[in-house]
């Protein structure tokens, strides 16, 4: 089981996020311990340890290269995913290791195959 965080405060992209990762939980048979944030200053508060991050960017009290900083602080291993379009935050996202960058689709946030490459990392990292 992988316990994962989704950082989001808007509340159509939390649907999809809700979503997508009920339909990989359905499709792979495997189950997800899901916590949803609505700010980087809440999650890096209440920081519990989680296998992902999917973290939007642009949020309002704290962003999400602020918290994945001060995550990364806490937790090195952990494996951030932002979920932005906005394309001039990549690299900057190399400077707190995140793995996977996931755009924003009117269908949905990424796609099953995203998850099953995260898994396969954080199994080869033994986690």
């Amino acid at each position: 089981m992988f316990k994962i965080a989704v950082v989001e405060d808007e509340k159509i992209y939390i649907d999809q996020m809700k979503l997508f990762l009920d339909k990989y939980q359905t499709e792979r048979s495997v189950k997800l311990d899901i916590s949803f944030f609505q700010d980087g200053e809440d999650i890096t508060e209440k920081y519990g340890g989680f296998d992902i991050i999917f973290m939007d960017i642009q949020m309002r009290f704290m962003d999400g290269m602020i918290a994945a900083r001060k995550i990364r602080e806490l937790n090195q291993e952990v494996i951030i995913i932002f979920i932005t379009n906005m394309i001039q935050y990549v690299i900057q996202g190399y400077q707190v290791d995140v793995r996977l960058w996931a755009g924003r689709r009117n269908s949905g946030v990424g796609s099953s195959r995203q998850i099953d490459r995260v898994g396969a990392v954080m199994v080869s990292n033994g986690t």
